[in-house]
């Protein structure tokens, strides 16, 4: 690891223990914190609307096609192949329990991972991750939303990332 503070800016704001955050990855409010990416989209509500501009280009194909053939909107083998791809994907859904892995989950995976590491073990792709962590913390906190944050999903999504903000 080159020595660019990215070390001890990371240490700043991960300010949660290996032991901690590892704990706190365990529980069923940080698997339902922050964005998860399904089928290469981002999260439940781009996969559903992706669905639906599909399904719209698939109905004008299929009106026009139609309209030749005289055959009702819907029949034939693609009502079919589309049903076996929804099942499919719901099946994919709960096999996982809560889904797909959020990408502030997997963060934490890797800090506890460097955390555990002696700095001079430090990867380049350590490096690279520990000032993805900084910058997505300072980002976060500057939202800091008001009221009482002990049990919302910014604090959570902030706990994923290493940084409780109820710790000094």
């Amino acid at each position: 690891m080159t020595d660019t503070g990215v070390y001890g800016d990371f240490h700043q704001a991960v300010n949660m223990t290996a032991t901690e955050l590892r704990r706190w990855l365990d529980t069923s409010d940080s698997k339902a914190a922050g964005q998860k990416k399904e089928n290469g989209r981002k999260n439940a509500a781009d996969q559903k609307a992706g669905e639906k501009a599909e399904q719209r280009g698939r109905q004008g194909a299929e009106q026009k096609s139609d309209q030749k053939t005289g055959q009702k909107a819907g029949q034939g083998t693609e009502q079919k192949s589309d049903q076996k791809a929804g099942k499919d994907s719901q099946e994919a859904g709960q096999k996982g329990g809560t889904g797909p892995e959020s990408t502030g989950h997997a963060s934490g995976r890797k800090i506890v991972t460097i955390l555990g590491k002696k700095k001079t073990d430090l990867t380049e792709a350590d490096e690279k991750h520990m000032q993805k962590v900084v910058g997505y913390v300072h980002r976060h906190m500057a939202q800091r939303p008001s009221g009482d944050i002990t049990d919302t999903r910014w604090r959570h999504s902030l706990m994923n990332w290493g940084h409780d903000p109820l710790k000094n």
